[in-house]
């Protein structure tokens, strides 16, 4: 019994040292790895401390020289500031003074008072062809002036501008209430526009902003019967469903184009604020911050959805109203007397003919051709049954650069839809002969023409470069001589030649060349002048399918060039003084989006995605060092794979400037700098700068470091009209992101 006690007695002393031992082990290893996460923390806090040392003093780097360019630009926002106050002062001095007879765009009674005495006059007079002619162009100025006033508002009451809204709804609805009188009116009598070459009723009005087509069937032959309208001076041309013909009804085909400033254009309340400005004033600090900041994430892409994507899409040509309207009793006329039945409500009311067509399947690809064929036959038999063909000829001044989408309005959803169009067609302008569309409808409906947006990205090319301005250059003519005035003597001062407006330091860059440029008249200007001259500049776009080439002086722009392959287009417009946002919108009016929104960009692959608070910052650098009229500016084979937060261009300087040579510059959010390989090198190298240099915070800067004193105070003394043009054109362009 003792030994076994005592035996007890040591395995229970050996449990407790071997736990002993363990608890030791255990406070060792937790004490050793406390310390190690000490150490952990204490490393990632001088790590971080360094991270946020470094980063202050990177950030204090950057600050030194963006303090150059927010000085020019605070300068030039306060030079704006003016510049819009008196644009400002001017438009309402314009419409409270104006003698048209119209009222003052700024006055809700005044615009009460005029949408009053037009529904007056409509109330108290029948209307007639004439009186329409007259009074809808009024009608249409009054609502693009609203427009234009709703685009660029000023400090204006919520309730004012509700009213100011809906007012100008109120008046372009006036336009079509004014049409469905005329109408009405019309068809009380058709015989009165009896056409007896083309055995039926029928009548075209053309006006340069609007037109109406009336086509009637022929109810005095009661065995004819009228299944195609067409309206050649309007360019429409309708067939109808032979179920509908085969009914015998007499109904009426009524066209009405309205052209533009329509109640179903969406005002664009203060778009002015969303163009890009640098008249946004903002601190140093909030400068920085901006440029360092990352793009937002990419959103999915939206769900399909039947309604027209504006962002993606160009709404073009106006609308088209397509009315079918029931044709009621019709005077009586003899040799003697007519007789006139008059009823409570006799007037022609809109057919309630729905179709509500379903398609047939498509054939079976692995059947026999003729039976393939035989089968599609039967599907157009069955659209000619039900639906309403229409044929539409398109505008020459639009550029149809790819099938338009025909979209309809939903008035339950008030939105365009891309549902109810069948079987659409397009036909291309050959031999002279304009591009026309067909498409089938189930019922009438206000429709219009869409065109994608991003019918010409990714653009190949760009270039800006210097120019003499309008005011001094000279243009030679074909032999090379100057065209002097009468009695103007030569002078001696030395000259440089500018080619088609560019090239300012003699040979091309490369890449930079625009088709159009061989055929543009020389520019021949003093030394003098390209030194103390004001900024101008010549900006070059060689889209997918479109090249534009672009004049800046000043506030202005102007189209000098237009191609489409070999063909010169949109010659009206050339030279024509505008605003770059009117240029931009002009353009769109013509089929043609220069200004793509970052919604087309991001449904774009082929573009690439680059870093957008730093691209901004560098147009602004770009537009404040053009003002000197010492750089061009181009693209570059590198930039589309050079990755999302670097962007490369090539830059060529005058003499003095890097050796006026050819440069690569690469732009990222951390700093600015000269490449040391070129254009024509066998891979990018985005980490070798070039010898004697040294990065800057941005492009401005870089350009400046190595400027003389002459260009550098250009630039610090640069306009701050031509800079705000050059600007929002470049940040409208994209030509980093687009090209």
């Amino acid at each position: 019994m003792l030994k076994k006690g005592k035996q007890k007695d040591r395995q229970k002393q050996k449990a407790d040292e071997l736990r002993e031992r363990q608890r030791v082990v255990a406070e060792i290893a937790r004490q050793e790895t406390a310390r190690l996460e000490e150490e952990r923390i204490e490393q990632e806090r001088r790590e971080a401390q360094e991270v946020a040392t470094r980063k202050a003093e990177e950030n204090n780097w950057r600050k030194g020289f963006l303090t150059h360019t927010w000085r020019i630009l605070n300068r030039c926002q306060k030079d704006l500031t003016i510049i819009k106050e008196k644009k400002s002062q001017t438009r309402q001095f314009n419409w409270q003074m104006r003698t048209d007879g119209l009222p003052n765009t700024l006055s809700i009674p005044e615009l009460n008072a005029f949408r009053t005495r037009w529904k007056d006059v409509s109330d108290s007079a029948e209307p007639t062809i004439e009186r329409v002619i007259e009074r809808y162009p009024e009608a249409v100025r009054v609502v693009t002036d609203i427009d234009d006033l709703l685009s660029d508002l000023e400090e204006m009451s919520e309730e004012k501008l509700n009213m100011l809204i809906r007012l100008r709804f109120q008046i372009a609805k006036l336009l079509t209430d004014e049409v469905d009188l005329l109408t009405i009116m019309l068809l009380q009598d058709i015989s009165l526009f009896y056409d007896e070459e083309k055995g039926k009723s029928s009548l075209e009005i053309v006006e340069e902003e609007f037109s109406i087509g009336l086509g009637v069937e022929n109810i005095f032959n009661e065995d004819a019967q009228i299944q195609l309208h067409s309206f050649e001076r309007i360019g429409v041309f309708a067939t109808f469903p032979t179920y509908l013909v085969n009914k015998k009804i007499p109904f009426v085909l009524r066209i009405f184009w309205q052209k533009r400033s329509h109640q179903w254009d969406m005002p664009r309340v203060n778009e002015v604020k969303t163009w890009p400005t640098i008249s946004q004033s903002v601190s140093l600090d909030e400068m920085l911050k901006v440029i360092l900041t990352e793009n937002p994430p990419i959103a999915p892409k939206p769900k399909e959805s039947s309604a027209l994507d504006i962002e993606l899409f160009l709404l073009v040509g106006g609308v088209i109203i397509i009315d079918l309207f029931e044709l009621l009793d019709q005077p009586k006329r003899s040799k003697y007397y007519t007789v006139t039945v008059v009823k409570e409500m006799n007037r022609p009311v809109k057919s309630s003919f729905s179709s509500d067509y379903t398609p047939l399947p498509p054939p079976d690809p692995r059947a026999d051709p003729e039976d393939i064929e035989k089968e599609l036959k039967l599907h157009e038999k069955e659209m000619d049954r039900v639906l309403i063909s229409i044929t539409i000829k398109l505008s020459k001044s639009i550029l149809w650069l790819e099938a338009p989408k025909i979209v309809q309005w939903d008035f339950a959803e008030k939105a365009w839809k891309m549902t109810g169009v069948w079987d659409t067609r397009f036909k291309e302008p050959d031999s002279g002969n304009a591009a026309s569309v067909t498409f089938r409808l189930e019922k009438g409906a206000v429709i219009q023409a869409a065109i994608q947006r991003r019918t010409n990205l990714p653009l190949t090319s760009w270039t800006l470069k210097p120019i003499a301005p309008k005011t001094q250059a000279k243009r030679t003519d074909k032999d090379g001589k100057d065209e002097k005035e009468d009695g103007e003597a030569e002078d001696d001062a030395p000259k440089k030649w500018m080619g088609g407006g560019g090239g300012a330091f003699g040979d091309e860059m490369i890449g930079m060349s625009s088709d159009s440029e061989d055929e543009e008249e020389e520019v021949l200007i003093d030394e003098e002048e390209l030194q103390n001259g004001p900024p101008a500049a010549y900006l070059s776009i060689i889209g997918a399918v479109v090249t534009l080439d672009i004049d800046l002086e000043g506030n202005e722009t102007c189209l000098r060039n237009a191609k489409n392959g070999p063909d010169i287009i949109l010659e009206d417009l050339f030279m024509k003084k505008m605003t770059a946002t009117q240029l931009i919108e002009t353009l769109r009016s013509r089929g043609l989006e220069i200004a793509p929104s970052p919604a087309v960009r991001r449904s774009m692959d082929e573009l690439p995605k680059k870093h957008s608070s730093v691209e901004l910052h560098s147009y602004k650098g770009i537009a404040l060092a053009a003002a000197s009229r010492r750089f061009t500016f181009a693209w570059s084979r590198w930039n589309f794979n050079a990755g999302n937060r670097n962007m490369v261009l090539q830059v060529q300087g005058p003499e003095g400037v890097k050796g006026g040579q050819h440069q690569l510059i690469h732009i990222s959010p951390e700093q600015c700098k000269y490449l040391a390989c070129t254009e024509v090198s066998q891979a990018l190298d985005l980490e070798t700068i070039q010898e004697k240099t040294e990065p800057k915070a941005d492009i401005l800067n870089l350009l400046m470091d190595d400027a003389n004193e002459q260009t550098t105070e250009k630039i610090k003394n640069a306009p701050a009209d031509f800079v705000e043009t050059l600007y929002t054109l470049l940040a409208s362009v994209a030509p980093l992101s687009t090209s």
